[in-house]
């Protein structure tokens, strides 16, 4: 049966989603994991949560699984020991350092590839496993079919995500948050620009056509397929930021559902915590415009009844739910109200009315605890006959899913032998799980001189095990007219369950490989990153001669979105432009192409790393020297940084690959155009009945920080773009080891293309007559600054 596997944000949601039936829990540190605001693990609650789950046959995956600047490598390969040293079963990983360095140093830790990589083909998946992975985690917009293809011709484990938020873009592959907000989803600090209002424009006439939360999708729900995902290997449920309620409701639900153990409306129960709606997702065929909630971006709660009219001063509430004191509700109001003049709303979001219901009454005016068809309250805003009323938080009910925690899931039987002689000590020897110890008493026993301890009366003391993961198995004794005080047993037993579980953790192997070295604190700190893998690093020394470049001067290149833009590329000299070579990540499309390529995924790198000159696409989020080095390994010519880096961290890079790897990389940087901010699967357009004008018309979305527009690719993939253009051109005669500064063009005309290849031409060569930065429109991205 497939494996369930369950969030922990902290020791609380750890002990809900163990309690409720999880197989497996994923958790993130201080440093380095997705979910920087999430309470997370120290050092020392790490090491008592892993105790915790593996006393309990629970395994613990933690999340590294942010890009790791150069500077930081050191830190994070320390964090990789201190993990092993735990016995943690595997680490989730995105950058390609990681993933490399767990894979060479250690035999029992695993490395998963996480949902940031991108990985939704059986080429990534292929890939991932050559590169030492375990297991991937198919992004979220894999089908099922796709899932089902990765598990039998990768032949690798597949884990998915099956409940909980979804990200509106390919994961991994969104720099919003960090390009509008300073705080980079690749460093798991998301702002979540995606469940922010937005106005939408026609951008051709500049007319409105409407204000909603457009780019923010409902929470992916499949119990209803579970029958279908369980040959899947593992099954994952989103919530590092959840609360331990939400936890619990969630891992019980498809924990039932799994073991068929569910009720009919377990499915239903879902909604009585946290949701924004809910999808089928990707996953199981959602039609791609139906993946929004653009009505409300935070908790939907469920329907329970309407306003249905108004008098003593109190709002009668028709009920097709049970309320109670207590409960917090959110009523709806609706867009129109004909029954008060005075009311108009044109932002329901900022309408609604949030409560806790501290006083609920009869139709006499009577105080009531509980109403199941009709009730009233007192409100002092206005409300109209119609308004919805949902629940939002259902006391009831999280009362129910306490009282579930305070059972474990799963006992383990134990086993004793009980030797019981007068005048000698008292021994009993315990079994469970294979695991077998024994316990002394250092005092002697005494013969009965009434009644001798009988089966019965050992049993009694023995099966005393409530507050341990034992349940009473079977007990041999024999009488041999010995009295055994009650103490002793107690004492016996005491031991026996403490020494049982001292051999239980100690069996956990964490192994690591010959040649492995550990970092040290003091390593860990330093400001240069050493290498540690002997024997990798003799590997990468043998292998510098072909993946260490020739120094030659800067060029240019251009990557275009349309034929006229290649033209005036080609016209004003620039060798290399980017078109129709353009292999994008999360393309799933390869077939036969002919010369060089830009490609943006694993997969594409799989499919046509044998064929094919390539260059890596900014995607792969390349920002150490190591990612770039694998890059290479795997053929790429040139590899394009990531966006995420400032001018100090790729003069790091470029310092530490030539010390690293004895020569210099082949670099390739974008230094002009509208950065991607996301890419998505999801079409703002057809969400908006607007399907097909992209080919004719133009859109922008619009909030606070500014206007991005939206750019409709063939397959109907949207890509938001940043308003302000990231222009570096100023910057390329200080920018050393850089080989090709790449041109992004998408919603420039002809004209502007040759005029701004003229000022970079210039700017390269030094003989530009003023600065081609403009303020109003232009941005640095973080050239001088530091993503957070």
């Amino acid at each position: 049966m497939a494996e369930l596997l369950a969030p922990a944000g902290n020791m609380e949601a750890l002990k809900a989603a163990i309690a409720c039936g999880c197989d497996a829990v994923y958790l993130g540190m201080q440093k380095f994991g997705a979910r920087a605001y999430s309470e997370n693990f120290t050092n020392e609650s790490l090491a008592e949560a892993v105790a915790y789950a593996h006393l309990r046959n629970v395994k613990v995956y933690v999340t590294v699984n942010t890009i790791v600047f150069e500077q930081e490598l050191p830190a994070v390969y320390a964090q990789l020991d201190y993990l092993n040293s735990l016995g943690v079963d595997a680490v989730i990983v995105q950058d390609l350092a990681a993933l490399r360095y767990v894979a060479e140093h250690f035999e029992d830790m695993e490395a998963h590839c996480s949902t940031q990589m991108g990985i939704d083909d059986v080429e990534g998946a292929r890939l991932a496993k050559e590169l030492g992975a375990k297991r991937v985690v198919v992004a979220r917009e894999a089908s099922i079919d796709t899932v089902r293809a990765i598990q039998q011709q990768a032949q690798i484990p597949v884990e998915v995500f099956i409940h909980g938020a979804l990200c509106v873009s390919y994961s991994g592959n969104c720099i919003m948050s960090g390009m509008t907000g300073n705080r980079s989803g690749n460093r798991g600090r998301c702002i979540g620009s995606c469940r922010k209002l937005y106005s939408i424009f026609d951008a051709d006439s500049n007319t409105l056509l409407g204000k909603s939360y457009i780019l923010s999708t409902k929470d992916l729900n499949t119990i209803e397929h579970i029958g279908e995902l369980q040959d899947i290997d593992s099954l994952k449920i989103e919530g590092r930021m959840k609360e331990p309620v939400y936890v619990a409701n969630v891992v019980s639900r498809y924990r039932d559902a799994l073991d068929h153990a569910g009720a009919a409306d377990d499915a239903l129960l879902l909604n009585r915590t946290f949701n924004r709606s809910f999808t089928r997702g990707y996953l199981f065929g959602e039609d791609r415009k139906d993946i929004t909630n653009i009505n409300k971006p935070n908790h939907n709660g469920y329907f329970i009844g309407t306003i249905a009219g108004k008098r003593k001063g109190m709002y009668e509430l028709r009920l097709c739910e049970t309320l109670n004191q207590n409960d917090v509700i959110s009523i709806r109001r609706q867009n129109k109200c004909p029954q008060e003049a005075n009311h108009q709303s044109s932002n329901q979001q900022s309408d609604d009315i949030n409560l806790s219901v501290a006083r609920l009454y009869d139709a006499e005016g009577k105080l009531i605890n509980s109403a199941s068809s009709c009730c009233f309250i007192k409100l002092r805003e206005k409300l109209c006959i119609g308004d919805s009323v949902y629940k939002t938080k259902d006391r009831a009910f999280e009362k129910s899913l306490a009282a579930r925690l305070s059972e474990p899931y799963r006992r383990f039987p134990l086993n004793f032998a009980v030797y019981a002689y007068p005048g000698a000590p008292l021994v009993v020897d315990a079994e469970s799980e294979g695991m077998s110890c024994s316990y002394t008493s250092p005092e002697v026993l005494s013969e009965a001189l009434k009644q001798p301890s009988t089966l019965e009366a050992v049993t009694k003391q023995l099966a005393r095990l409530n507050d341990t993961l034992f349940s009473l198995g079977s007990v041999d004794y024999l009488d041999h007219n010995a009295f055994i005080p009650s103490k002793m047993l107690n004492t016996a037993r005491k031991e026996l369950v403490e020494a049982l579980y001292a051999e239980k953790l100690a069996r956990k192997p964490r192994r690591v490989r010959t040649s492995y070295r550990a970092y040290t604190d003091e390593q860990a700190g330093s400001q240069t990153c050493q290498y540690t893998a002997e024997h990798a690093h003799s590997t990468a020394q043998k292998q510098a001669g072909a993946l260490c470049f020739p120094t030659k001067p800067a060029y240019l290149t251009a990557a275009v979105i349309d034929a006229k833009q290649y033209a005036a590329c080609k016209a004003e000299g620039i060798e290399t432009v980017y078109y129709q070579n353009i292999v994008p990540r999360n393309s799933n499309v390869y077939d036969k192409r002919e010369g060089e390529l830009l490609i943006g995924g694993l997969g594409g790198i799989e499919f046509y790393r044998n064929s094919n000159p390539f260059v890596s696409d900014y995607s792969l989020n390349v920002v150490n020297a190591t990612s770039c080095f694998e890059l290479h390994k795997l053929g790429a010519k040139r590899v394009t940084l990531s966006y995420e880096m400032n001018q100090q961290q790729i003069k790091d890079l470029i310092d530490a690959y030539r010390a690293r790897f004895g020569g210099s990389p082949a670099l390739e940087m974008i230094v002009y155009g509208r950065a991607p901010l996301l890419v998505t699967k999801y079409c703002p357009l057809k969400k908006l009945e607007l399907c097909g004008t992209c080919k004719t018309q133009h859109y922008v979305i619009q909030d606070d920080f500014g206007s991005f527009p939206l750019l409709s690719h063939e397959n109907c993939d949207t890509t938001v773009l940043n308003g302000r253009v990231l222009n570096l051109l100023d910057e390329m005669p200080h920018l050393d080891g850089i080989e090709a500064f790449r041109l992004n063009f998408t919603l420039e005309s002809a004209a502007e293309i040759r005029s701004i290849i003229q000022q970079a031409k210039a700017a390269l060569e030094g003989t530009q007559t003023s600065a081609t930065f403009n303020p109003k429109t232009d941005t640095r991205g973080y050239f001088h600054t530091e993503i957070l």
